[in-house]
């Protein structure tokens, strides 16, 4: 991913995802995604969430999720450990960065301190829980 035309391409990847199935991670190097372990999201207030409306394609907010692209790829191309997650919750795309952990322990503690709804684990394809209220720091 490189520059604004990259942070397009990427959002286009992302809302293309986000309709197919609802939600998604997607490895912004091109790495390709883990297939083992826990995805975390980073703390909100660290500018790495973001929520805007959904209109039931993304088209009218691709600028919107291109820009916030362009803002946290600094942090995501060079740690191999983060990832973009998109999902539709309650009308709303949510989109974070979240931190690959190995461990369960690891990966529950993570997200309770972050404040987490829930993390993801990634070989049972599903949510665990964490008790957290999950708040966002802003719109995309």
């Amino acid at each position: 991913m490189q520059g604004a035309h990259g942070a397009a391409r990427l959002a286009r990847a992302i809302l293309a995802h986000v309709r197919e199935a609802g939600g998604c991670t997607i490895d912004p190097r091109g790495n390709g995604n883990p297939a083992t372990g826990y995805l975390v999201a980073l703390p909100a207030a660290d500018g790495c969430a973001a929520s805007t409306s959904w209109d039931g394609n993304g088209a009218g907010i691709l600028p919107l999720v291109a820009s916030w692209i362009e803002r946290i790829a600094p942090r995501v191309l060079t740690d191999p450990d983060l990832f973009v997650g998109a999902w539709i919750d309650a009308g709303k795309l949510y989109l974070d960065v979240s931190q690959w952990i190995a461990g369960a322990t690891d990966a529950l503690r993570a997200g309770r301190e972050r404040d987490q709804i829930a993390i993801w684990d990634v070989t049972a394809a599903t949510a665990i829980l964490t008790g957290g209220t999950g708040a966002t720091a802003h719109a995309a």
